[in-house]
């Protein structure tokens, strides 16, 4: 790996770490550890290769193709939304299978409190978006980190 793609993935970590260190500790609740921070970040960050292979068939040509603004909405609620949120929903759903079962198992209920789960949804966003932005930075360079960090991640 090339030094600027180093660079590249070291500034979607930090963009990560900084998020995942931040909702870890607004839990006041219960002390998540980075175990359990780190599962749902490596999950959303595994979802982003469904969403790269799956191509959804092209619905725009039924709809007025002179109209931009009606094209747009449908290309980033339909192409991009639609499978993006899906599949984080997806993600969020088999960490918290995985960690139903694994509470059930060693009898610890803390891993399942309503507060951590808010938190589990949260981290496998992260993951999505932090593999998204290393995508991102790759494609337009870093000068994008703020933009994506500010906006994006949030």
């Amino acid at each position: 790996m090339e030094i600027i793609s180093a660079l590249k993935l070291l500034a979607a970590l930090m963009l990560a770490f900084i998020w995942a260190a931040y909702l870890r500790k607004i839990n006041i609740f219960s002390r998540i550890r980075w175990v359990q921070v780190i599962f749902p970040l490596i999950i959303g960050g595994l979802t982003t290769a469904g969403v790269i292979q799956i191509d959804l068939p092209d619905i725009s040509k039924y709809f007025d193709e002179k109209n931009i603004v009606l094209q747009k909405f449908i290309f980033y609620t339909y192409d991009v939304a639609l499978l993006e949120e899906f599949f984080k929903f997806l993600g969020f759903f088999f960490v918290v299978i995985t960690l139903l079962i694994i509470s059930s198992i060693i009898k610890n209920r803390s891993l399942i409190e309503e507060p951590n789960i808010i938190i589990y949804a949260a981290m496998v966003s992260l993951g999505f978006a932090t593999v998204e932005n290393f995508i991102k930075f790759n494609e337009h360079g870093v000068s994008l980190v703020y933009m994506r960090g500010m906006m994006s991640t949030v």
